[in-house]
């Protein structure tokens, strides 16, 4: 790669993350397994929203036993 890659469209914490992992420098790289667990606990930081189904999905379904 020669320019820098755009990581404009990544939140903030995120982008630390990424920037990290492209260094150019191998040394200066994070091994794979603390890059995951550093996206694994910003993941775990953010509250997850779970949202109610639209009334069109939540009709009743039968299910055939065979």
């Amino acid at each position: 790669m020669v320019e820098e890659p755009d990581l404009g469209g990544l939140p903030e914490p995120l982008r630390e993350i990424v920037e990290r992992a492209l260094t150019k420098d191998p040394g200066g790289r994070p091994a794979a397994g603390d890059a995951a667990e550093a996206c694994a606990a910003l993941l775990a930081a953010h509250a997850t929203q779970v949202l109610a189904a639209p009334a069109r999905c939540r009709r009743a379904t039968s299910v055939r036993r065979l």
